[in-house]
């Protein structure tokens, strides 16, 4: 069994957030415009109206108007703007 599945099945048997693996990221949206990220890998792309972040197995990509990273740092973000849409995609 791979690790991270250990960890996985660890976190679930302990009642754990999945949060605290380190392959899993965590969105939090504390408002209608602005939201948290944290454990990312890095921005893939940003303008004024997307911003893609890099999430382990997976890219998290936001889109509005006037968006803005406010904070980044080595794993989290605070991201502002007019937030419209949310999506997930599997990395290839």
């Amino acid at each position: 069994m791979a690790f991270s599945k250990i960890l996985s099945s660890a976190a679930r048997a302990l009642s754990l957030p999945p949060s605290i693996l380190p392959q899993s990221s965590e969105l939090t949206v504390l408002n209608a415009n602005r939201l948290y990220l944290d454990n990312h890998r890095g921005v893939l792309s940003a303008s004024s109206v997307y911003i893609v972040f890099d999430c382990a197995k997976y890219t998290v990509e936001l889109i509005g108007k006037n968006m803005v990273i406010d904070a980044v740092g080595r794993s989290s973000a605070f991201v502002s703007g007019e937030l419209e849409s949310i999506s997930f995609g599997r990395k290839r």
